[in-house]
């Protein structure tokens, strides 16, 4: 039971869930420990732009891809919503899958097969946020780093709870027991998370207060006082979700992590079009940290033309520019 109590971090209950992605997590947990990043989970992206940078790349903030286009079964150009044209003889991408293939590329250039096998793919659930800074002594209140509350042990249950936009169970994060530099001096940030179902509120701008009630009066029942120490607290929903990430439906884990869709039963990290590939959480081998940091190891191999994983590395560690 405590075992099966970190479904969430996969966003299935245990009679949903791929049992090989769930057992590669933990194994990953008990042999390696979890980590955490000093300053806040953006200085992991920040370490990839660095990276990225060094390695003679250039970003451009802000810039939404319009078009990816293709002549002869090849990509050729990448179109920016600037009307900026950036020629490219490989794409990857890591934005929703179905938009990039529907929209960005065009359902023409793909076979019907693949389109196909698209649409049978099932996608995630997404999750409703609540961030909070307090002056409450959560050191004194017994609260912890990450745990997990659960008003019912039958995660099937908490599972279609959630779906159904009911409160039943969420995640209480506590960076700050951490790393104290997150916030002054006897204060604290936290963050509740729950799974939530994008199409349970017809408008989530007018349930998003609602539902960030209920989960704070959850989070008081466990953490006493809380809601008389907050000094902020804002939320996202699922469409807050969508909207930042634009990621269909605000999906936390690209497709669901069911046993036909992880590892090599999730669509490939190369397309049938040649020079575009994919990474991230709609490809292999999964969704979490974990899988999309692999992923993109994967697709650097195969846009590589490396047939193995220390050839990256020794690529990588005898580079100083670009590749």
């Amino acid at each position: 039971m405590h075992f099966s109590a970190l479904w969430p971090y996969l966003g299935l209950p245990p009679e949903k869930v791929s049992f090989v992605y769930w057992a590669s997590m933990l194994m990953g947990y008990v042999s390696d420990g979890a980590y955490y990043c000093r300053g806040g989970f953006h200085k992991f992206a920040d370490s990839l732009v660095t990276g990225l940078k060094q390695a003679g790349g250039e970003i451009y903030f802000k810039s939404k891809v319009s078009k990816i286009n293709v002549c002869d079964n090849r990509v050729q150009s990448v179109l920016l919503a600037s009307g900026q044209v950036i020629q490219a003889e490989t794409v990857i991408s890591n934005a929703d899958m179905l938009q990039t293939v529907h929209d960005m590329v065009g359902k023409e250039y793909f076979p019907k097969r693949y389109l196909s096998r698209l649409q049978r793919m099932q996608t995630s659930c997404s999750i409703f946020v609540v961030y909070i800074a307090t002056d409450l002594d959560l050191v004194q209140a017994g609260a912890h780093h990450e745990a997990f509350y659960y008003h019912e042990l039958n995660h099937e249950v908490n599972y279609n709870n959630a779906l159904q936009g009911e409160v039943s169970w969420m995640s209480v994060t506590v960076p700050t027991l951490l790393d104290d530099g997150l916030a002054p001096k006897g204060e604290h940030l936290i963050v509740l998370t729950a799974l939530a179902n994008y199409d349970q509120a017809e408008n989530w701008q007018q349930a998003k207060a609602d539902y960030m009630k209920k989960m704070l009066d959850f989070a008081d029942s466990k953490i006493n006082n809380l809601k008389s120490h907050i000094l902020f607290i804002e939320a996202g929903s699922p469409a807050t979700m969508q909207r930042y990430t634009l990621n269909n439906k605000g999906a936390a884990y690209g497709w669901a992590m069911t046993p036909e869709q992880v590892g090599a039963s999730r669509i490939a990290n190369k397309a049938p079009i040649e020079g575009l590939y994919f990474a991230g959480h709609w490809t292999m081998p999964g969704g979490g940290v974990y899988g999309v940091s692999y992923s993109g190891v994967q697709t650097a191999q195969k846009v590589l033309g490396l047939t193995r994983q220390d050839e990256l590395w020794a690529l990588c560690a005898s580079t100083d520019g670009e590749l």
